[in-house]
């Protein structure tokens, strides 16, 4: 089952925010489990920001345009939790 999340120029209302951190939380088990490896306490506790941050228009982001300097930038500094980003890109 292929459950990537789409990237969108819309802000998302707070019950579809919701969804994507649920999906992207089911896509890191998945991620760890496939790797044999991992630590998924990290990755899943930061899933509700993450969505937040990329699809409820908090964070100024177009994924199409990722060197566009006018737009804001993130930056994860939570070396556990590198399965998380992977599903907002995926």
């Amino acid at each position: 089952m292929d459950t990537a999340v789409e990237f969108t120029t819309e802000p998302l209302g707070a019950s579809q925010v919701r969804l994507i951190a649920n999906t992207m939380r089911h896509d890191i088990i998945r991620m760890l489990e496939a790797s044999g490896s991992g630590h998924p306490d990290g990755s899943l506790s930061a899933a509700d920001i993450m969505a937040t941050l990329f699809f409820s228009g908090v964070l100024n982001y177009d994924h199409k345009s990722p060197n566009d300097h006018s737009l804001d930038r993130f930056f994860l500094s939570k070396g556990h939790a590198a399965p998380v980003p992977l599903c907002n890109v995926s």
